[in-house]
């Protein structure tokens, strides 16, 4: 219930949404380019307006956060940082040999 009652809040300080749209197969987008502005929120359902001011009221589940291109690619410099520090800090392996029972192969 809180859990719930958050989301829907959540999504009342969120100004632009991405709005998902029905693909045709795997590799097309699932959201829209176009950034909606969120216009009135009833319940789990959301009143959304698009750049051509047409309004469309659509589930809370068929809409996605914003974020503009600033913000992921300083998300991603991030990201890449980490990666690279995971990279350099690599996992001791093992020492292999053959069991004793096979003796020497050479």
């Amino acid at each position: 219930m809180f859990l719930s009652a958050f989301k829907e809040s959540y999504h009342l300080l969120i100004h632009k949404v991405l709005l998902k749209k029905k693909t045709s197969d795997k590799l097309s987008a699932k959201f829209e380019s176009a950034p909606y502005q969120i216009f009135e929120k009833k319940g789990n359902s959301v009143v959304i307006q698009s750049p051509e001011k047409v309004q469309y009221q659509r589930n809370v589940t068929e809409v996605k956060k914003f974020t503009p291109r600033e913000e992921q690619s300083a998300n991603s410099d991030h990201q890449l940082e980490l990666q690279e520090d995971m990279e350099l800090e690599q996992r001791q392996q093992r020492d292999r040999r053959p069991s004793e029972c096979y003796g020497e192969w050479e």
